[in-house]
């Protein structure tokens, strides 16, 4: 069966889709499942799930090892160190990698920036650090070995469906 890691899974939403198709799947978050949903997801679907509450900067990639598909949704701005994060994300991932994040995409058109958010400015949310246009989601992802298979913006959002490029290694 197909190994599935959610990082960051909030009320679980997709572990739950990913399990209901058959996957195996990790989520981790470093939040308790029961303070954002998680828990209540797992009740109402019956469903039960290796969950473990930790930070990604603390993830051991050896002793979790590869997984099929990794969701890293609506967690990258989030993290102060955005290429320490990827490069846990692209050790955890053995094939394809899906990438959801606040954008700028009016940023400087043409060249990979990111806008800082100084604590609370975005959202009043303190956890909000980076904001990448669609440039840097990209640069980023190709310096991890990843080519970006297809791709959705709307609004201040992108999703970035990815894969490993041909010659690119665990």
């Amino acid at each position: 069966g197909i190994r599935a890691l959610d990082i960051g899974p909030s009320d679980g939403f997709f572990s739950m889709s990913m399990a209901l198709r058959g996957a195996e799947v990790t989520a981790i978050d470093y939040r308790a499942k029961d303070a954002h949903g998680f828990a209540a997801m797992e009740r109402l679907a019956g469903l039960t799930f290796d969950y473990r509450q930790m930070n990604l900067y603390d993830v051991n990639p050896e002793e979790m090892g590869a997984f099929d598909v990794v969701l890293f949704l609506g967690v990258l701005y989030h993290l102060p160190d955005m290429m320490r994060a990827l490069d846990i994300v692209t050790r955890l991932c053995g094939g394809r990698l899906l990438i959801e994040t606040q954008c700028e995409p009016d940023l400087m058109a043409g060249v990979a920036v990111a806008r800082y958010c100084e604590a609370r400015t975005l959202a009043g949310d303190i956890t909000n650090f980076w904001v990448p246009n669609r440039e840097c989601v990209h640069a980023m992802l190709r310096d991890i070995g990843f080519q970006v298979d297809r791709e959705e913006g709307w609004g201040e959002r992108l999703l970035v469906d990815t894969s490993r490029k041909a010659g690119s290694e665990t």
